[in-house]
């Protein structure tokens, strides 16, 4: 299964961004941030869990997801040890 009917998410910070496509990845990543404690920590493991279940797309962004550098820095981190993203 795809998250977001087959589109894949994009995790920016307006400069650096990448992105995460499989379900079993966004589900794998939104898990292990939605441990995390903090006020945007679930705002953004929210967005992941809702897009991946999404069974539509809508092409007005809902695809990217914004954050902090700091924040960026630290999914990318995970992302990299989950073996989401090849480096």
């Amino acid at each position: 299964m795809i998250g977001g009917t087959g589109f894949p998410l994009r995790i920016t910070t307006g400069v650096d961004a990448f992105e995460v496509s499989g379900f079993s990845q966004l589900m794998k990543l939104q898990g292990i941030l939605k441990k995390n404690e903090g006020g945007e920590w679930f705002k953004i493991s929210k967005h992941i869990k809702k897009y991946a279940e999404s069974e539509s797309f809508s092409r007005q962004g809902n695809n990217v997801l914004t954050v902090s550098p700091e924040d960026f820095a630290i999914i990318r981190k995970l992302a990299v040890s989950l073996k989401i993203l090849n480096l």
